[in-house]
């Protein structure tokens, strides 16, 4: 969830996190610093949704504690 912009996000693939300043990168180029700890909410789970779908996901891996028990 990006709070600046008050919406749910769906990344590419993360190629890379600074452990220290707790910035993730992304396979597009993108970077994004975490905040808090892991969380749900649905329009993030909305935006996950539609996004497997349009891409034809078919599975899925939950990363979050390889991010949130360091």
């Amino acid at each position: 969830y990006v709070l600046q912009e008050s919406e749910g996000r769906a990344t590419s693939e993360i190629v890379s996190f600074d452990t220290e300043n707790r910035i993730v990168a992304t396979r597009s180029g993108r970077r994004y610093q975490l905040h808090g700890g892991p969380g749900w909410h649905g329009d993030v789970e909305y935006v996950w949704r539609n996004w497997k779908r349009l891409n034809d996901a078919r599975c899925e891996i939950d990363v979050t504690h390889e991010y949130f028990s360091l």
